[in-house]
């Protein structure tokens, strides 16, 4: 592997090997063949646009892996892979696309002469990346060996990110607010979809000033007025009416890792109808909705209270107004015997939380602790109140003046 494609280290991949394995073992399989692209990046680390063509993962029970491909492909392989040379297997381009044989085939041939053509073998048949004259090659290659079904073994075990990926899904989250920093900013009536969505891919790609965004796993979803009640939509050259809503489906990508966001816009004044939808989801299913973190002053929360379009208040400190706005929203949503939340705020928001009595929970990320002298206790799922004076948090005064920003 070139160094500057590396993702992770070598350990990560040995533990993912391992963890693997150990999933193939409950289910008493001795050999899989993954072909889920995403399974086989996290497998190895291969990095490469060619899942188009043929190509898997070859893991075994014993210390078996390797990478299959096509021919073209293995540099790739070599520069983004720990394996070995021994441990790229290509097969020759006259399988691509050929009515003839399939690299397939070639891959049961390549088993049998590694004496692993009797065994018992796991196959990610759900995998739309995995066609069904992949599975009959293979069949008709390896008479002698079980076939069995493992879609989802890979993935189950990808479930629990690492340290180091869930740096890249943070970063990948500051990608997305990247991309609708700029749809804010361009976004407006008579403005064709094509142009907003170039924007989006434009910003999308190019990320933060520290970290590149990636090729995301789909493509920008858009949908404006009556199109927004279809799922899936793309894009075409019509404009953004005035008066209408747009609603969004995007993500921000970093190292394949992404951050998917979806929001709705509205340009002009929402009607009435418009408005009453959110009462109408809130009906429509069973998870509580928390919002309000957009609202402004309670007066923003008393329209949504009414409509009752929420089930757990959650005003934001800074827009709602300050700690006697929140405290009076508080007391507006007693009364109608809806429950509250913060919104992230939580040092300066912790004291209001613990005196409302119809506050359920908190919040908390740690955007804001190098602010304050004193951290936030949390055990068993709890924030501890604070005991100091005021708000119980006093300011980091030698960090604040390390970070102003001078002219």
């Amino acid at each position: 592997m070139i160094e500057n494609r590396r993702r992770f280290n070598k350990q990560e991949y040995s533990e993912r090997a391992k963890k693997t394995r150990q999933a193939m073992s409950e289910k008493g399989v001795e050999l899989l063949i993954v072909t889920d692209p995403s399974n086989i990046n996290w497998l190895t680390g291969y990095d490469a646009w060619s899942f188009y063509v043929h190509q898997c993962v070859v893991i075994g029970s014993d210390n078996t892996l390797f990478w299959f491909g096509r021919i073209i492909d293995a540099a790739g392989a070599a520069m983004t892979t720990d394996l070995s040379a021994e441990n790229i297997i290509e097969y020759p381009d006259n399988y691509v696309q050929s009515e003839q044989e399939h690299p397939m085939e070639y891959l049961a041939e390549i088993l049998t002469e590694k004496s692993l053509s009797h065994c018992k073998i796991g196959l990610e048949k759900d995998n739309y990346y995995f066609s069904a004259r992949a599975a009959e090659s293979l069949y008709r290659g390896l008479p002698n060996a079980e076939f069995v079904d493992v879609h989802g073994l890979v993935n189950w075990q990808r479930a629990v990110k690492s340290s180091q990926e869930l740096v890249y899904m943070q970063r990948a989250g500051q990608v997305v607010e990247k991309i609708y920093e700029r749809v804010m900013a361009v976004a407006q009536p008579g403005m064709r979809k094509n142009e907003l969505v170039a924007e989006i891919l434009h910003a999308g790609t190019l990320g933060t000033a520290e970290h590149f965004g990636d090729y995301p796993a789909i493509v920008p979803l858009i949908g404006v007025g009556e199109e927004s009640a279809a799922c899936h939509l793309t894009w075409d050259g019509g404009t953004i009416p005035a008066n209408s809503g747009i609603c969004m489906e995007l993500t921000g990508v970093h190292a394949r890792y992404h951050s998917p966001c979806s929001r709705t816009l509205f340009f002009g004044k929402p009607t009435q109808e418009y408005l009453d939808m959110e009462k109408m989801i809130l009906e429509s299913i069973n998870i509580p909705v928390a919002s309000g973190e957009t609202e402004y002053t309670r007066f923003g929360m008393k329209d949504m209270l009414e409509k009752k379009s929420v089930d757990v208040l959650m005003p934001d400190l800074q827009r709602i107004g300050g700690l006697s706005e929140f405290r009076k929203s508080a007391a507006l949503a007693s009364a109608y015997h809806v429950p509250i939340s913060t919104h992230i705020f939580t040092e300066q928001s912790l004291s209001i939380a613990g005196s409302a009595a119809n506050c359920i929970s908190v919040e908390h990320v740690d955007w804001f602790s190098p602010l304050y002298n004193e951290s936030i206790q949390i055990g068993d799922g709890y924030a501890m109140m604070p005991e100091g004076a005021g708000l119980g948090f006093s300011f980091n005064q030698d960090f604040i003046r390390d970070h102003l920003v001078k002219n």
